[in-house]
């Protein structure tokens, strides 16, 4: 669906009044920094709107990649004793990257011409998650929200099995196995993959077996 600018005023007006919650849970906050990468099963011909074997209005699909990469910024301002941890997150992925072959006459009389062009498939994200402990640093999370490609917004989300590495005090390094979801008419996109980066736990109280 095309982008609802009152959609994307009302997640940003969610996200602030997440953020102003009193932390009287007892857990603690976590501010983390991740990145990674992975692959991105989709069908490219109905996402690009060409094929490989033929051309389309005088173009065609030349080559593409499926690597799929991200970066994201999660926030987690409620935290249960340390056992239900709920938050907010901001990223921006890469699905596909594509080259197009265009063939064109240009007057000149010299038949047909051929010119290449790049282009990709990402997204920025705005998700609610939650995120559940298990053990030692074990735990599990998942989210859901807005995908905004290009002019559209799309649902989607994500689950994650991660483990935490604890660096100093308060410093960790998770460490996830992400799997991104994007349902849409032109074809879902499952996009599994892995991430690691850098967390900080701040305020509250800590759980006991960490």
């Amino acid at each position: 669906m095309k982008t609802n600018r009152k959609l994307i005023i009302g997640l940003i007006f969610l996200a602030f009044i997440m953020l102003q919650i009193p932390q009287n849970t007892q857990g603690q906050m976590i501010v983390e920094v991740s990145g990674g990468a992975g692959y991105s099963f989709m069908n490219v011909e109905a996402w690009t709107g060409y094929n490989p074997d033929s051309y389309i209005n005088g173009i065609k699909l030349d080559d593409w990649s499926q690597l799929m990469y991200q970066v994201y910024l999660q926030f987690y301002p409620l935290n249960f004793f340390g056992r239900l941890a709920i938050g907010v997150e901001g990223g921006y992925q890469n699905y596909l990257s594509y080259d197009l072959k265009e063939r064109y006459d240009d007057g000149s009389g010299q038949g047909w011409k051929k010119r290449y062009r790049e282009d990709r498939y990402s997204a920025w994200r705005v998700l609610i998650l939650a995120r559940g402990y298990i053990v030692k640093g074990f735990f599990a999370e998942v989210g859901g929200g807005m995908y905004f490609v290009r002019d559209y917004i799309e649902w989607g989300g994500e689950v994650s099995l991660g483990y935490e590495i604890k660096l100093t005090k308060n410093l960790y390094l998770p460490i996830k196995v992400r799997t991104e979801f994007i349902f849409d008419s032109d074809g879902n996109i499952i996009a599994p993959g892995a991430t690691f980066g850098l967390a900080f736990h701040f305020g509250g109280k800590k759980r006991k077996n960490r």
